[in-house]
């Protein structure tokens, strides 16, 4: 086996890939163009930011979107954060290669997405400025790998995001979401508390029912979020 970067598993994850190529993932600057010209709003998600915007940012979404079960599951958003190493207020100002490992057969691949955050407010753990965090690239592909990067980098979200992070101990310094998709929150498309790493096609890890039970209620913005795990 080929290993492109030293690999030990360390995510808490048992993964089911949906659907999707990293070919069909990683859109053109055309599209990008024709989507910002729409200028449309779209309220349910953010008053404050286009319908073009958002999409953009779904299109960002859509390359770290995965099924996933965390082995850790938390009951509450309170409860995993207090068994986070770190819960942050943050801006994503980048993407980067992550951990990738090519095996023997060509499809036998698998790649990471870190993203490069700034900290705007810490709302429990340590005091860092910066960090990353790895995300699973679960449509990519050893031919589609760059292409994605590039994609992402063209369509960083605007808005904050609220992160319950795990240090890794196989790459330290970088980070994982704890609790799985649960543990990475902004407003999207889909609405504005929303855990955009879980992908449109896995059932009971987003929506009012799975925000009810983890939040203790249905939250109406992102400041909610944040004041509730600052308490």
């Amino acid at each position: 086996m080929t290993i492109l970067r030293t690999h030990v598993q360390a995510l808490t994850l048992t993964l089911t890939l949906v659907g999707g190529c990293g070919e069909d993932e990683a859109r053109s600057d055309s599209e990008s163009t024709s989507a910002s010209a729409t200028g449309a709003t779209d309220g349910s998600a953010d008053t404050g930011t286009s319908h073009a915007q958002l999409q953009l940012e779904a299109e960002f979404w859509q390359q770290v979107a995965i099924c996933g079960e965390a082995a850790e599951a938390y009951s509450t958003a309170i409860e995993a954060s207090e068994n986070s190493d770190l819960t942050v207020v943050a801006h994503i100002v980048g993407v980067a290669p992550g951990n990738v490992v090519q095996g023997d057969a060509p499809e036998d691949f698998y790649a990471e997405v870190n993203l490069q955050l700034r900290v705007d407010v810490h709302l429990r753990g340590g005091d860092v400025g910066a960090l990353e965090v790895s995300a699973i690239a679960g449509h990519a592909t050893a031919t589609t790998y760059d292409a994605i990067l590039e994609s992402m980098a063209r369509r960083i979200p605007a808005g904050p995001v609220v992160l319950l992070l795990d240090e890794r101990a196989d790459f330290p310094g970088v980070y994982i979401t704890t609790g799985g998709d649960l543990g990475l929150w902004t407003r999207t498309l889909r609405g504005p508390v929303d855990n955009p790493i879980a992908a449109d096609a896995c059932l009971g890890h987003y929506g009012d029912e799975v925000h009810a039970s983890f939040f203790g209620g249905v939250l109406a913005e992102l400041d909610e979020l944040i004041g509730l795990l600052a308490s």
